[in-house]
């Protein structure tokens, strides 16, 4: 009986760096929307700028929540991708980074307008992030874009360079 402790106990110790690794990537980036990395958003893994702000990056649950969603979304699943981002946001309900990671899906799925209102919605909780604004900004400018409203794609579209 007292082998199988000390192979759990083992066991456990090799699965904890894997988990560990798993959340510290997610954290890193600074959209959980999309995959990136931390030095391409000048960011470190804990959600900490190197200009020393902070955002409000998804965490434990509503993190995975958000990586399962992506995966989904890769693999085309996008009514899967939508149910895990809801969960998250139920999680999370005023993160932004969540609106926002919702809109993308609702845009690839061909509803603009969906887009645009969530893009807005994180916009209005965005306080100052300028990483955050300019990705609401650009993607206003896409769901405008695919509405076929081009005088207001090109204005958010400014927007969003205002906010690099």
């Amino acid at each position: 009986m007292r082998p199988v402790c000390n192979y759990s106990f083992a066991l456990l110790l090799l699965l904890l760096p894997a988990c560990a690794a798993v959340t510290s990537t997610h954290k890193g980036g600074a959209d959980p929307a999309v995959a990136g990395s931390a030095s391409a958003t000048g960011m470190t893994r804990n959600g900490d700028r190197a200009d020393g702000t902070t955002v409000m990056l998804p965490r434990g649950a509503a993190a995975h929540l958000t990586a399962e969603a992506e995966r989904y979304q890769a693999a085309g699943d996008y009514i899967a991708a939508a149910a895990s981002l809801e969960r998250a946001m139920r999680i999370e309900p005023g993160n932004p980074w969540l609106s926002l990671a919702m809109a993308r899906l609702r845009l690839v799925e061909g509803a603009p307008g969906q887009a645009e209102m969530l893009a807005r919605r994180a916009l209005s909780r965005a306080a100052g992030d300028r990483i955050l604004t300019n990705r609401c900004w650009e993607l206003v400018a896409q769901a405008r874009q695919a509405g076929g409203d081009k005088a207001g794609a090109l204005e958010a579209a400014r927007m969003a360079d205002q906010h690099q």
